[in-house]
């Protein structure tokens, strides 16, 4: 079993996506502005139709305008269905390249693929279609690009024709007004089936899938409260997550809601949420499975990688202080807390390696390597140094990332047992 630390400052919250009612504040914003964006277009489509009309022969009038309003229609609808098929958002598990392999030598395995990026694991035909038709519908476009302006004139024509029109041929007024109606209207339902696409299906798939879960954010804010917890500077060494659990029995409920969703199930606002559940059940390597996931797809999830380190510290060696180091030394910034878990990262590499016989040549910079990360992180937080006295005096617990470090006494001092 890989020694790790695990104690420390209180990281950031994760699990905490947008309120629900951010949520639904934000929808109903982008839907309204969506359709004051285009409410124009259909506005000059209706004026010209009500003024074209105005000016047919008595009798004919109704009529008229009756044509032209359910042509109008048509041509909305049609550029509607063609806004949803371009529209339909597809899962990024569909789409997404293999990533590297995760650190722990040649024997790892290839890094998980994270789920969709919109959280829906289910059947995926409508997608597959809107696929196909698309590239179908483009593709037989391009191939009659040459006759479409020809056909466009005789469907206005056609148009024109039951346009206040008592028999007669279509005069070039009514021929140019047909197609100017099909082409504003269609154009209003093609964008308005797009965006609203866009914007409200993905929102529904991923809502339905929550709610199959029976996940609500009460249950993400609970989850993240207890795991903040695990990692608290008042959290003593050696007490397990299970434990800490057990103190908050409010969020077991939720915490076993999140264990029952398989991790290809999960939607990506959730990764973090599920990924902490894990580790509170000390499913560390699902645990990093998930927070690794939420940082592919760049998840708003402030605090992942702080958590991805500290369960990767509970791992076996040597993958779990690879993965630990590999994540710190990777972030543009780092935090107190992952300065922390870099040096226990270390501490793990430095105990493993003198256990294999590794001379002076390999110890010395894992040594220097993990006093820094030390310092720099009780610099950042004060602390720490609590913490960092129990994981080089340990009494017993399995949190004794510096032990490796106890004769050193340049470490000592820097933890304050110099003398002890």
């Amino acid at each position: 079993m890989a020694s790790g630390s695990g104690i420390g400052s209180n990281p950031p919250d994760v699990g905490l996506g947008s309120a629900a009612e951010q949520d639904e504040l934000l929808l109903r914003r982008d839907i309204r502005r969506i359709l004051i964006a285009l409410g124009p277009f259909v506005g000059v489509g209706l004026l010209a139709v009500l003024t074209y009309g105005a000016g047919c022969p008595d009798g004919m009038r109704l009529s008229g305008l009756a044509t032209a309003m359910v042509a109008g229609a048509a041509a909305a609808l049609v550029g509607a269905l063609l806004g949803l098929l371009f529209g339909v958002p597809r899962s990024l598990s569909q789409t997404s390249a293999p990533t590297a392999p995760p650190a722990g030598g040649a024997e790892a395995s290839a890094r998980p693929q994270p789920p969709s990026s919109e959280g829906y694991g289910g059947n995926s035909n409508l997608e597959q279609i809107s696929d196909w038709l698309t590239k179908i519908l483009v593709g037989a476009t391009l191939v009659q690009a040459g006759t479409l302006y020809d056909r466009a004139r005789e469907l206005a024509k056609a148009l024109a024709g039951g346009l206040c029109s008592n028999g007669e041929p279509a005069s070039s007024a009514a021929t140019a007004f047909a197609g100017g109606q099909l082409a504003c209207f269609a154009t209003w339902g093609f964008f308005l089936g797009y965006l609203l696409t866009r914007r409200v299906l993905p929102a529904m798939l991923r809502r339905g899938e929550e709610e199959g879960h029976g996940v609500t954010e009460q249950d993400r804010s609970a989850v993240s409260t207890v795991a903040a917890a695990t990692t608290s500077s008042a959290s003593p060494a050696g007490r397990t997550r299970k434990a800490v659990l057990d103190e908050h029995p409010g969020s077991q409920a939720a915490v076993l809601r999140f264990d029952a969703i398989p991790f290809e199930n999960v939607a990506p606002r959730d990764l973090p949420a599920w990924a902490s559940a894990k580790m509170l059940l000390e499913s560390y390597d699902q645990a990093v499975r998930g927070f690794d996931a939420a940082l592919t797809l760049r998840v708003d999830a402030p605090g992942a990688a702080e958590h991805l380190m500290f369960s990767a510290l509970y791992l076996p060696s040597p993958a779990g202080f690879e993965t630990a180091i590999k994540t710190g030394e990777a972030a543009a910034t780092r935090t107190p807390a992952m300065d922390a878990y870099l040096a226990c990262a270390y501490g793990q590499r430095h105990r493993w390696e003198r256990g294999r016989g590794a001379g002076p040549d390999v110890l010395k910079p894992l040594r220097d390597n993990a006093f820094a990360a030390a310092k720099r992180a009780l610099e950042g937080d004060p602390t720490w140094l609590e913490t960092f006295k129990s994981l080089m005096d340990p009494k017993g617990s399995t949190d004794d990332d510096f032990e490796t470090f106890r004769d050193d006494a340049d470490f000592r001092a820097l933890v304050g047992l110099d003398g002890a």
